[in-house]
């Protein structure tokens, strides 16, 4: 990575702008043009080195339920259920683990209901074994800043 690519990323983390055109206040603290700013941000992401650039919402204090939930899914089925799970709106993590529940995801929705009925279609796919739901009791942020 180039030293603009880390101060870019920085900046990023830790203070982005929240304006109709953030990449060009990003771009000025940077001394480059917002198109370049652009630019940049995309080729990391090309290389995969940025995932994301995204708000995180303190959904509780918006009314809306989360759950995690741990799932054993059959080796020959945990692609295509991992994908289904992942395209279902409210979902904001999907991932493999090592162990008897081998297939995570976090849901957040609107209500309880909404979180057991979504629990419940995801069980009844090909492949998955057992679902088990862990409630959100406490939310733990720890502000994860890297410096680049």
């Amino acid at each position: 990575m180039t030293p603009l690519e880390r101060r870019l990323l920085n900046e990023v983390q830790k203070d982005f702008p929240l304006q109709i055109r953030p990449f060009r206040s990003l771009g000025k603290r940077l001394g480059i043009s917002e198109k370049r700013c652009i630019s940049l941000l995309g080729a990391l992401t090309e290389r995969g080195i940025l995932r994301a650039i995204k708000p995180v919402f303190a959904w509780k204090k918006l009314g809306f339920e989360s759950v995690l939930v741990g799932m054993e899914v059959d080796d020959s089925s945990v692609t295509a259920v991992a994908d289904v799970v992942g395209r279902a709106p409210g979902v904001t993590h999907n991932y493999l683990r090592k162990g008897p529940l081998n297939l995570w995801f976090t849901f957040t929705c609107e209500s309880k209901r909404d979180a057991s009925h979504f629990v419940k279609a995801v069980r009844a796919l090909p492949g998955v074994k057992r679902c088990r739901k862990f409630p959100s009791l406490a939310i733990y942020k720890i502000g994860l800043v890297l410096d680049v």
